[in-house]
């Protein structure tokens, strides 16, 4: 019998902090994530005087949509850390290039032709669309930056989950993280 877990993460938060309110998504980024379950698990749209936001976001990493506003209330939470968007793009990156390159390295060795991983693409979560919910052009609804932020994290953590099937499935690319899917690599500051 295996003691052999899934390390749990607890849901980052992705923040658009305005003059008057704070956007809050919960975004799921551990692995793995049950079939037709989302990683986006909650969501909040807040006057910035409100103390849940404090329970919300106590001891989380968070991501957030735009720099600090002046007297921003998340000074005043303890968390996790901030995350580093780009150097977390360049972490998921940087471990595909690696474990592409061990694939190589092992398929040289051997006599059968071995097929390439699948890696999928890793994008940049700014990318993620801004769509409306109101109508064609109206993109200022509140909590709609960080819907689209969580969205891309989402995808970033979809991305790593596929990453992490294809490595856990070839013995030769195991080691030495272990067989157990890992979370997202969040570089936080």
């Amino acid at each position: 019998m295996s003691t052999d877990s899934v390390p749990y993460h607890r849901p980052i938060a992705v923040v658009d902090e305005r003059v008057a309110s704070v956007a809050i998504w919960h975004v799921d980024i551990g692995n793995p994530v049950p079939p037709r379950m989302s990683r986006l698990v909650g969501a909040w749209v807040l006057d910035n005087n409100r103390t849940e936001i404090a329970t919300l976001l106590d001891g989380r990493h968070i991501l957030r949509c735009a720099p600090d506003p002046e007297n921003s209330v998340l000074e005043r939470i303890s968390i996790a850390g901030w995350i580093d968007l780009d150097a977390t793009v360049d972490a998921v990156r940087t471990e595909i290039h690696d474990l592409d390159k061990r694939f190589t390295e092992h398929a040289a060795t051997v006599k059968n032709k071995l097929t390439r991983p699948d890696w999928p693409d890793v994008p940049d979560p700014r990318a993620a669309p801004l769509r409306s919910a109101t109508g064609p052009g109206d993109l200022q609804l509140e909590g709609a930056r960080a819907l689209a932020l969580a969205r891309g994290i989402r995808n970033l953590a979809d991305a790593w989950a596929q990453v992490e099937s294809q490595r856990t499935m070839r013995a030769f690319l195991v080691e030495p993280a272990g067989n157990l899917a890992r979370p997202l690599p969040l570089v936080t500051r």
